[in-house]
């Protein structure tokens, strides 16, 4: 019988929404690859999980030691909080758009590397886009 995590394990490792992605990419679910491997990848879910090889995990350092096992590497265990988070960071833009409902207000529109926007406006939060995303867009001719 089928249960719901072996699902959740197989979309996650749907090989079609890593192809094309480099390091710090997000896959069509909005999964962040953070390591490729050439027997596992490290990805960090979207709900901020680790996951590699068929493992699921909380902790970065785990995944790291889970990571290089199943590629026989030596990368060091903070790697992702040391070197892949400061880097990563650098790589985000913040674009302020100013409220349409009050000039005093400004969002942070956030394009992540591959182009992902994201807004910090309830709009976006409960809706997945809002109006300061889009005019982001039309501005740097995404849209």
């Amino acid at each position: 019988m089928d249960n719901s995590y072996e699902r959740f394990v197989r979309e996650v490792t749907d090989k079609e929404d890593s192809s094309g992605l480099s390091i710090g990419m997000r896959d069509k679910r909005g999964n962040l690859l953070v390591l490729g491997g050439w027997k596992s990848s490290l990805w960090q879910l979207k709900n901020g999980l680790y996951f590699v090889g068929n493992d699921i995990v909380a902790s970065p350092v785990v995944a790291m030691q889970l990571y290089n096992q199943a590629n026989n590497a030596g990368w060091d265990l903070d790697h992702i909080e040391k070197r892949f988070n400061p880097w990563y960071e650098r790589q985000v833009e913040y674009i302020l758009v100013p409220s349409r409902s009050d000039v005093n207000v400004s969002y942070k529109v956030r394009r992540e590397p591959g182009g992902v926007l994201t807004c910090e406006c309830r709009g976006f939060v409960y809706r997945g886009d809002c109006w300061h995303v889009q005019a982001v867009k039309e501005l740097t001719s995404e849209g």
